[in-house]
């Protein structure tokens, strides 16, 4: 079909029956019981009307109820709520497949169906709009837009569509909502050019229609369910081939342990180039369970431990555990600089038990670790608290302190929920210093914290879930800041 032609059936494209409108608005997500003031109700599921006695009068608004009439769980919907205008509650997108009963041609039509209603009006409005159209052929494809025109009425200009145009790309369809689409009236594909296109198999996009004319032998693979590995490894697969299993270059058992969902296509052909070796189906497909795609581990464990990768394999499935929780026991044994050399260390008879060792022994060494630590800072704190002492202030309801010692600061970040516990080991080094602001009534309640730099400037006061000083704390600042002004002036006047 030539361009010319193509353009020919823009207008012409066979009408919606009642009955497939009907379809269309039943694809909405959400289904609703719309309530007006005398107790009457719609359910847009079933479109029908019902009556005080008929429906839980007892449900309310925007909660979930049943529809007696159809069974539907539906969402109920007060319209003496007070709200203006129109209220759009929900939308779908669907694509709907048409055929003339003359040529083999499919068409297809994409609405956005949206549901809204107004104030005070118990029937819901149910837009069905056109955004764009398709015609497939046996061997081409051709997608349709909107023309539009802006037209006067009321002194407003209304965008509206006059007509379709033939588009020079051929795409996806594009929403005004960004979202996926659907599909309706799958028997319309009896008799057209698609109509061994499985699409209704593997829910099916424009794009793979368009695939398929390409490689009719797609049909096939859809068929035994294995559009994933169609749509993900196109490049992979024998086109020219007709039987599933040959033109994904497999054997028909390979083929079954796919279909089954034991293995996936290009997983199976991962592993199967990364040890060639083994031939045993089953063993290749536990091996892949425990490493997949972790070959990045694999070829690190190799160099660390010094061994093959089919060894190492063979450890992993005899202990049954993923060659992560393996690489980290060689992790730990390695920081502990243990002799690789030994096979006992390399290969222990029970990983499970040994890795709980390992990690109880790293636990330990970090204990000891953050004790030695947690003592060196304690005594820097105390070499500091005495240069502190000058910062200490107190000033009618009001006293600043400082903290006895790096617990209380985290405490004090866990009283007043917010961050000062992450300031603890820069008070601790000098880096900073943060101070405690206390109420005389009230001298162990956390009230605001303060943090001080090491040239002696606020830099911040928050108080619980950091909230900014009140005013009396404010003015407690302004006097704390003259009272620093003064001692680091001192400070810098001996030094000079």
């Amino acid at each position: 079909m030539t361009r010319k032609e193509a353009e020919s059936y823009t207008d012409n494209f066979p009408p919606l029956t009642a009955e497939l409108e009907r379809v269309l608005r039943k694809t909405l997500p959400m289904k609703y019981l719309i309530i007006d003031n005398d107790g009457t109700a719609y359910c847009t599921a079933c479109e029908e009307k019902l009556y005080p006695g008929e429906y839980d009068s007892s449900v309310k608004h925007r909660q979930t109820t049943f529809c007696t009439s159809c069974d539907e769980t539906v969402t109920a919907i007060y319209n003496y709520h007070s709200f203006r205008g129109s209220v759009v509650e929900c939308k779908s997108n669907v694509g709907v497949f048409l055929s003339d009963g003359k040529t083999d041609n499919l068409y297809i039509r994409f609405y956005m169906v949206t549901l809204f209603f107004n104030a005070r009006e118990i029937t819901p409005h149910i837009a069905l709009n056109e955004v764009q159209r398709y015609l497939f052929t046996a061997n081409q494809a051709f997608r349709y837009g909107p023309k539009y025109a802006w037209e006067s009425k009321n002194g407003y200009y209304t965008k509206v569509v006059t007509g379709w145009g033939l588009r020079t790309k051929f795409g996806e369809p594009v929403f005004p909502n960004y979202s996926g689409y659907s599909f309706v009236n799958f028997p319309a594909l009896k008799g057209t050019a698609c109509a061994h296109s499985a699409i209704s198999e593997n829910f099916g996009s424009i794009s793979y229609l368009k695939f398929w004319q390409a490689h009719k032998n797609v049909e096939a693979l859809i068929k035994c369910g294995l559009y994933g590995s169609v749509k993900y490894n196109e490049d992979m697969i024998d086109w020219a081939e007709t039987e599933p299993h040959k033109m994904l270059g497999v054997t028909k058992d390979v083929m079954r342990a796919i279909r089954k969902g034991q293995i996936g296509y290009r997983d199976y052909l991962r592993i199967k180039e990364e040890f060639p070796k083994i031939t045993n189906l089953d063993r290749l497909i536990e091996t892949n369970k425990h490493i997949g795609y972790s070959f990045g581990i694999l070829d690190s464990l190799k160099k660390k431990l010094k061994t093959d990768k089919y060894e190492i394999a063979k450890y992993i499935l005899k202990q049954n555990v993923n060659i992560s929780d393996y690489s980290d026991y060689v992790r730990i044994m390695q920081s502990f600089n243990a002799d690789f050399s030994d096979r006992q260390i390399c290969f222990p008879k029970n990983l499970k038990a040994a890795h709980d060792r390992a990690e109880a022994m790293r636990q330990a060494r970090e204990l000891e670790e953050k004790a030695k630590k947690n003592a060196k800072l304690a005594e820097q704190l105390n070499t500091l608290k005495l240069k502190r002492k000058i910062l200490e202030f107190s000033i009618g309801a009001y006293f600043i302190r400082q903290p006895d010692s790096t617990d209380e600061i985290v405490v004090e970040g866990q009283k007043l929920s917010h961050c000062v516990g992450g300031y603890a080991e820069r008070h601790a080094k000098g880096a900073l210093s943060i101070m405690f602001i206390r109420k005389k009534s009230e001298p162990d309640k956390p009230y605001y914290t303060m943090e001080v730099s090491a040239d002696g400037k606020i830099v911040q006061v928050r108080g619980k879930r950091n909230i900014a000083p009140n005013k009396e704390v404010e003015d407690l600042i302004k006097g704390y800041k003259a009272y620093l002004e003064k001692i680091f002036s001192d400070k810098r006047r001996k030094t000079a």
